[in-house]
């Protein structure tokens, strides 16, 4: 069954960022309505949102999915449809927010980035392509190494990109940075939920004077109806540490919290705005501190 392998896929998958795994989410789905068993959309649905539950995109479309049920129940063709325009909706709104991103670049900007994040990869791909020049700085992103791939996709577009380690960024912050960009896997009250490492690098950053940048869509804002199923998701053991030792643990830990505080601006389909207006308009309720 298609749509069986692709939501394992989801299951699985501990590299790539939310508004990817949201795309596959829609065609698995897609996929299960194709087979003509409605009636599975519920499980499927839970499923979905257990598997990436530190991801906010994929709980949206969870809860989305189990509201059309309840709404349509066995029809098929109407789930489809509303499916497909969700898809259009959502890329609609992550096209506009990286086009308030590529705002954020400017001529001779030294940028560093964490991780992969595909939305980061096109906002700087349209800098380049309207004509400015930059450079960016990559972590390797441990233990799954995705900002590999994202440093060796600027380079193949003619981006001047270094990579270092993990700890080695935050000299190129200290000497070298003019901004950060990051993705985001969830927009909470609390803070924007990335790849672990962030938040350091963010406070690092603000206490430095330097400016941290989030790029997002409202699709990323955490659902009330989905809230119970969020959770900051850790990796195996040995993803860290191949044979374990007697008596040593492996802490893995996927995601963590950037506080409002430390982000001076967050671009989204709505533009560019500060955490504060930005929590206030999402959640109707200032930041936590």
């Amino acid at each position: 069954m298609e749509y069986e392998s692709l939501l394992r896929q989801i299951e699985t998958d501990n590299v790539h960022g939310a508004s990817y795994l949201i795309e596959l989410g829609a065609k698995a789905a897609l996929a299960l309505l194709k087979e003509g068993d409605v009636s599975k959309i519920p499980e499927f649905a839970e499923r979905l949102m257990k598997a990436q539950p530190s991801m906010a995109p994929i709980l949206n479309f969870g809860a989305f999915l189990l509201a059309q049920y309840e709404d349509k129940r066995e029809d098929g063709e109407e789930i489809e449809k509303a499916i497909i325009d969700y898809v259009a909706d959502f890329r609609k709104a992550r096209g506009k927010s990286l086009e308030n991103a590529e705002n954020l670049i400017e001529n001779g900007d030294t940028v560093v980035t964490h991780s992969f994040s595909s939305s980061v990869l096109e906002v700087l791909k349209l800098a380049r392509e309207r004509g400015k020049d930059f450079e960016v700085y990559c972590t390797e992103s441990r233990p799954q190494k995705e900002g590999l791939e994202l440093a060796r996709e600027l380079s193949e577009m003619g981006i001047k990109t270094y990579l270092t380690t993990d700890m080695g960024i935050f000299s190129a912050i200290e000497t070298k940075a003019s901004s950060l960009l990051f993705g985001v896997d969830a927009f909470l009250k609390s803070g924007i939920v990335n790849k672990v490492g962030t938040a350091p690098m963010a406070e690092y950053a603000e206490n430095r004077g330097i400016p941290v940048f989030f790029v997002g869509d409202s699709f990323k804002i955490l659902p009330e109806e989905a809230a119970n199923y969020f959770r900051i998701q850790s990796g195996r053991g040995d993803e860290v540490l191949e044979k374990p030792l007697k008596e040593l643990e492996v802490v893995n830990p996927y995601f963590d919290v950037t506080p409002s505080k430390t982000v001076r601006g967050i671009a989204t389909e709505n533009g560019v705005a500060g955490p504060l207006e930005f929590v206030e308009k999402a959640f109707g309720v200032n930041p936590e501190p």
